[in-house]
């Protein structure tokens, strides 16, 4: 939960491999994402709103979820859904998000609510679900279970799932949406091609929001495991983890203050790679390259986005100076040649979409404004 609002304009910001040119913007208007941004496309972005806009996702009684995309060279965001629970003091939040093309997959967590004015009455947990939508048709439930929050990855017609009352199963959603079970449950989802990967039977670690348990790599061609990282590899337990389509594995750990990014694969050896060891929050890997979020030591205010290319690892390039995210939440995303954050502007209660190419950023990376650079 956040504890403090960022009193500042937000800017969601999507990079995408195209010639470079003057940035196109899309306002926007409903704070921090609740969900996402999650790259659906090279050239498009799809995040989670509070409806009303409500900063940093926080929620009261009723007022529902919309999700929005933005395209790069359009001018507005685009309303996919809106996602309203039919009784009115029902809360609905968003807990884990995918898109994949036209595809959306959302896990939220249902809350009742009494009608309170002064809002003093305890809410009380109704059930978690797990739904999905074809472009901007109406979402449907594939499961519910009466406890825990589901997490959720989804790539192309598979989504990965795992909640209580499932386990760990994967989907085929044009083949009859028959849950396959994979594992009796795991935690930080991923999902890439063929290869799926989680945190197995996963334990609280030495970071509020880390978790201990093996590192499971699965080939869903081959309906086998293709190999794991032993936690005893990963002191103080996984902060996050993101997989690529031919089964490497990138994971950031934290023990001690300290964090470190390891990437492994089929019958590879682990390897560190150079991110700055004091903060980072959120790790992704595509075509060989990984992105990492590093961030003040309160997990507030800016922080650099930086790439590390597995062909040439001898450092991290920062491609932003300007990212911001919740607390110990990342908000970005990253295909290997598109990258989707949210970051800090001098104006209040704002939002702007904006579109640049990865190969203008590595030349020059994003800066933040002025104001930001003197904290205000």
């Amino acid at each position: 939960m956040i504890a403090r609002a960022v009193p500042a304009v937000l800017m969601l910001v999507l990079l995408a491999a195209a010639p470079a040119a003057a940035a196109t913007g899309v306002r926007l208007t409903r704070g921090f994402p609740v969900a996402g941004p999650v790259l659906a496309e090279g050239d498009r972005a799809v995040w989670v709103d509070s409806r009303y806009g409500l900063p940093f996702g926080a929620q009261t009684r009723g007022d529902g979820l919309v999700v929005r995309s933005a395209r790069r060279g359009a001018g507005d965001a685009t309303e996919l859904a809106v996602i309203q629970d039919p009784e009115p003091l029902v809360t609905t939040r968003a807990a884990s998000f995918g898109a994949s093309g036209e595809r959306l997959a959302l896990g939220v967590t249902r809350w009742f609510r009494p009608s309170d004015p002064d809002e003093r009455v305890q809410t009380s947990y109704v059930d978690q679900q797990i739904r999905v939508a074809e472009g901007a048709g109406p979402f449907r439930t594939l499961a519910t279970c009466d406890r825990d929050a589901p997490g959720l990855a989804l790539d192309d017609a598979t989504l990965l799932s795992s909640q209580p009352c499932e386990g760990l199963v994967v989907r085929r959603l044009d083949a009859g949406d028959v849950p396959e079970p994979l594992a009796d449950g795991g935690g930080r989802t991923a999902l890439a091609g063929r290869f799926a990967a989680w945190v197995e039977r996963p334990r609280p670690g030495a970071h509020p929001t880390s978790v201990v348990g093996d590192v499971v790599v699965f080939d869903l061609a081959r309906g086998a495991e293709a190999y794991r990282i032993a936690a005893s590899a990963l002191p103080g337990g996984v902060l996050d983890l993101d997989v690529q389509a031919d089964g490497k594995v990138a994971v950031a750990s934290k023990r001690a203050g300290r964090t470190r990014v390891r990437v492994g694969g089929p019958g590879r050896r682990l390897r560190t790679l150079p991110f700055p060891r004091s903060e980072l929050y959120g790790v992704r890997i595509a075509r060989d390259r990984v992105v990492g979020q590093a961030v003040d030591s309160a997990g507030y205010g800016l922080r650099r986005l930086l790439l590390v290319d597995l062909r040439a690892p001898a450092r991290a390039r920062t491609l932003a100076r300007e990212a911001v995210g919740a607390q110990f939440r990342a908000l970005f995303d990253f295909d290997g040649d598109g990258l989707t954050w949210v970051t800090k502007r001098c104006a209040r209660y704002s939002l702007e979409l904006r579109v640049s190419s990865l190969r203008a950023l590595r030349r020059r990376p994003a800066r933040a404004p002025r104001c930001a650079r003197r904290g205000r």
